[in-house]
């Protein structure tokens, strides 16, 4: 039952899925307009429409489990009760997610339907708490991240800890970015994203300089972030910049659909490329 396994595990693997499909699709479109020329193909690029409607309803799979686990933390038992809230996928449960035929299109897209009419107006009841929640959780979390980062810095220490903090905060935000896309929450929760933005820009700005400070130290320091006891200076700082650019790439990918109609993500996203390009050139 697509619908009732765990969260993060099954939502890795369809994003996983989806991304292959993607991937697919791409290398037809550059085999029938790149690489097969005149007259081995002679028509427009090839779409195949199976992988279209996969794609489309990883998707919706996606977005329905994230936003209703989003709506289940936000939501009291007696308001899920009240919408008929378990009951809301049913009807998609009942249809094999992966079938393409035109006549199990109309019942999913039927299906859709039913369940957008649960969650629209249940969306309608969690601004304040969505709100709230960011404020008394996110919004301190971030903060006291940026906080420790300073404080490790001014120590001249390591912290792993720290230095995964920022993604395991946007980590668990991360299922209420479906959520927020609805038009009720949007606007709302603009402000609170806002100043969470501004906490994770200034983490990865003060991240970029402590991998610097500390790059220039000794090799049994780098050693302790990258376990590579018996390799030499300049190999500790391969893998210790390759760490940390990992790092900051996967705050870049969570912070994306959480930011993206804020006027400032893109000064995130700014720090975020020219930090990397700055780590990989070193």
């Amino acid at each position: 039952d697509i619908w009732n396994i765990q969260l993060q595990p099954a939502n890795s693997q369809l994003t996983a899925l989806n991304h292959a499909c993607k991937q697919w699709m791409a290398v037809t479109k550059e085999l029938t307009t790149e690489t097969w020329k005149e007259p081995l193909w002679q028509d427009n690029a090839y779409v195949d429409p199976n992988f279209t409607v996969v794609s489309k309803r990883l998707e919706n799979i996606l977005e329905l489990r994230t936003t209703r686990e989003a709506l289940r933390t936000l939501l009291s038992e007696e308001e899920q009760r009240g919408y008929k809230f378990e009951d809301s996928l049913k009807k998609l449960a009942e249809i094999h997610p992966l079938t393409t035929s035109d006549d199990l299109s109309t019942k999913w897209s039927d299906a859709l339907a039913e369940c957008s009419a649960v969650f629209e107006p249940a969306s309608l009841l969690v601004p304040d708490k969505l709100r709230g929640l960011i404020a008394t959780r996110i919004i301190p979390s971030l903060k006291e991240a940026v906080q420790e980062l300073k404080d490790v810095r001014r120590k001249r220490t390591n912290s792993s800890t720290v230095l995964a903090k920022p993604y395991q905060i946007l980590k668990d935000f991360e299922k209420y970015k479906d959520l927020i896309r609805r038009p009720a929450l949007l606007e709302s929760t603009k402000l609170e994203r806002g100043q969470c933005l501004g906490h994770v820009t200034q983490y990865v700005e003060d991240l970029r300089e402590y991998t610097n400070e500390l790059a220039e130290d000794t090799d049994s320091q780098l050693y302790e972030l990258t376990k590579c006891r018996n390799c030499s200076i300049t190999v500790n700082k391969v893998v210790f910049y390759s760490q940390i650019v990992h790092k900051i790439q996967e705050i870049k990918g969570l912070a994306k659909p959480i930011f993206e109609d804020i006027a400032t993500g893109s000064q995130l996203e700014s720090v975020c490329e020219e930090s990397i390009t700055e780590l990989q050139r070193k």
